[in-house]
């Protein structure tokens, strides 16, 4: 054997987001097969995951390549839940012919989200490891031969699927770390072309991840690592300044405001000493028992006497109105803010809120916290919201030759039984459209027409090109 080489990397270190004790035994069987030279590839590695890999891996310091982390063509924005599927709609809406992945938490899910979706007209297919092989199958061939097909998936799906025009990734609940969430937003785009991300998070998400990582089988150290990595997630939902910034400071790398993300577009977020705020709702929930959710604790502090909140007499304890000036909304994001910032917990799956140790040394003034002075929502209120046009920039005349040619590319894919990009990627469809060519001497000079495809292809995109009564379009 000549060497060994090991993808996903990350797999072998303790300090990774998909950790396998068994990966440690790769260095014995190294060592077994007479410790040939060593190549391990991982996109998902900070600073101490890249140094536990050399030491399971390499008798000696290896010599390390690290790539810049930053896809400066992918758009970063988040959103607090409020009616996810409204959320998901609006992102979709100027993104019509476009393909993409929502990622879901759940099998469940991505079959009742890809319903809704196909309901709504959207070309949408469900994939998550449950399915049968032949279904699975089904949805991944629709969804590399033809365009604009959008798949609802867990994290089962992505792996070696290359599809270089994937134009957004959105994630319908919030995933688990920053590693996961960079290696799935790194399916978009990969042509180089614009893409955008919507990540959609909750307090029910936060809760989710805590409880999972609190009943997995796994060493106390193990823990306290997926602990601290789900911390990493929150605050990045969470943050106040330049989204790219915190995601590749948590790589090693620093940037300036990127402008290619929700917290750059609407400008750095305004924060203030929120220990009064965050006393009162730790104040409602102990006051209430701490058994009630967020949007029943919101109530309390608005003085909104609900049927439950007359039900409980939560109408004649001291906190109640206590926070009127304020809407439920802004309440909700002050709740979530205390959640991630580990200041309150969930009692159980219900949804019960209890206060820390960390919230009982706010409510006695012992620590500080400061705190957002508007919701996620109105912060998206303030980002102009440009239009979105397919990722190309073609102007419309422009626009028309190239879905002509992507029409022709998706029978012919069909017809092949191949990927759309490799018939043509969308990259080289742009160009096409953009130089229209007049015979086979121009059609070669298109990037990504080589000797092969313009025998194959040629003839027949020339024709797409010029004739705008084509059966392709």
């Amino acid at each position: 054997m000549t060497r060994l080489a090991i993808d996903e990397a990350h797999c072998v270190s303790q300090w990774g987001h998909d950790f396998r004790p068994e990966y440690r035994e790769i260095r014995r069987l190294a060592q077994a097969l007479g410790n040939p030279p060593i190549l391990a590839l991982t996109a998902t590695a900070d600073q101490n995951t890249r140094n536990d890999i050399s030491a399971q891996l390499f008798g000696a310091q290896p010599t390390v390549f690290v790539h810049g982390f930053d896809r400066p063509n992918i758009a970063l924005r988040f959103e607090a839940k409020d009616q996810p599927r409204r959320q998901i709609e609006a992102f979709l809406a100027p993104r019509k012919g476009q393909s993409g992945i929502i990622y879901c938490s759940s099998r469940k899910r991505t079959e009742a989200l890809a319903e809704w979706l196909a309901g709504k007209g959207w070309p949408a297919v469900s994939y998550h490891a449950g399915m049968e092989q032949q279904a699975r199958n089904l949805s991944q061939d629709r969804f590399q031969q033809d365009d604009g097909v959008i798949v609802c998936a867990t994290v089962a799906f992505g792996m070696g699927v290359n599809k270089p025009d994937v134009r957004f990734v959105i994630h319908a609940d919030m995933p688990g770390s920053i590693e996961s969430y960079y290696q799935e937003i790194g399916r978009a785009g990969r042509d180089g072309l614009p893409a955008a991300t919507l990540t959609l998070y909750g307090m029910d998400d936060m809760a989710l991840r805590r409880r999972q990582i609190d009943e997995k089988e796994m060493a106390d150290e193990r823990k306290r690592i997926e602990q601290r990595k789900l911390d990493a997630m929150m605050a990045l939902c969470e943050a106040s300044s330049c989204r790219r910034g915190a995601l590749l400071s948590y790589f090693g790398e620093s940037t300036v405001n990127c402008q290619g993300c929700d917290l750059c577009g609407a400008g750095p977020a305004s924060l203030y000493d929120g220990l009064i705020d965050a006393q009162k709702a730790l104040s409602a929930m102990i006051r209430t028992g701490q058994r009630f959710g967020a949007s029943h604790i919101a109530d309390v502090l608005t003085g909104k006497r609900t049927d439950v909140v007359a039900k409980q007499k939560h109408d004649e304890i001291k906190t109640f109105g206590v926070g009127k000036d304020k809407q439920p909304k802004t309440w909700m994001s002050i709740i979530r803010q205390l959640f991630a910032a580990g200041a309150v917990a969930h009692r159980d799956e219900f949804g019960g809120l209890v206060v820390t140790d960390k919230g009982e040394s706010l409510l006695r003034g012992q620590q500080s916290i400061r705190l957002r002075t508007e919701t996620p929502t109105e912060r998206l209120a303030r980002i102009r919201s440009p239009s979105v046009p397919y990722a190309s920039q073609l102007d419309p005349d422009h626009d028309a030759v190239f879905q002509r040619l992507r029409a022709l590319r998706a029978t012919i894919s069909r017809e092949e039984g191949i990927a759309a990009y490799m018939v043509f990627p969308d990259r080289t469809l742009i160009e096409m459209a953009r130089e229209r060519p007049t015979d086979l001497d121009g059609m070669a000079r298109i990037g990504g027409v080589g000797e092969r495809k313009l025998t194959a292809y040629g003839d027949v995109f020339l024709q797409a090109l010029w004739d705008e009564d084509s059966k392709a379009a």
